[in-house]
């Protein structure tokens, strides 16, 4: 039954990081193939790893971290995602500085996704995973396997979330950027208040 559960709390904490890769494959439809199969790696290696971290350090360390999620994840995803605003606006200008959105969004610079962002990005997910390492620390089940099983829906839900944005990416070109941007401004903002 573990193994249910496991799956289960998989993909509940596999949702930010679904959100965030599908605004990365908005904002980068370009990006190298490299980076494509880096995202969801790097955001599926922290989630199984984390749950690991948790396990090990105990709930009075990981209380700590915990309560400090929310503005991690508000700097690290607000920094990320309004640059990716800044940029998309600019590129979406003319020379001019006048707004065009078709003709901005066709001769808009193609962007790659940095290593640095996708790494700061996969922490920031993945904070709330040190929880679900504290809840096993009692024995309910193999925390090796649990990470295994996490790690794995959320590669599965990350490539699919990557393959869905770059499409949508690919038809709101330049305009693209800031949707994925404001996904994770307020991806950021949730994880801050709610």
């Amino acid at each position: 039954m573990w193994i249910v559960d496991a799956l289960v709390i998989g993909i509940a904490l596999s949702m930010d990081a679904f959100a965030v890769t599908i605004a990365n494959a908005f904002a980068y439809p370009g990006a190298s193939k490299a980076k494509s199969y880096m995202a969801p790696v790097a955001f599926a290696v922290f989630q199984g790893v984390m749950p690991v971290i948790g396990y090990f350090l105990g709930s009075f360390a990981s209380d700590i971290i915990l309560q400090n999620q929310g503005i991690v994840s508000l700097v690290v995803l607000g920094a990320i995602g309004g640059k990716m605003i800044y940029d998309g606006i600019k590129d979406m200008r003319h020379p001019d500085g006048e707004e065009d959105g078709a003709e901005g969004a066709a001769n808009a610079p193609k962007r790659d996704l940095s290593v640095a962002s996708i790494l700061l990005q996969a922490v920031a997910t993945s904070i709330d995973a040190l929880a679900v390492g504290v809840a096993y620390a009692s024995g309910v089940a193999p925390i090796g396997f649990v990470a295994i099983i996490i790690t794995l829906t959320t590669l599965a839900t990350c490539t699919v979330a990557w393959f869905i944005g770059r499409k949508f990416g690919e038809i709101l070109g330049a305009r693209a950027q800031v949707v994925g941007g404001i996904i994770l401004v307020i991806i950021g903002l949730r994880n801050m208040f709610f």
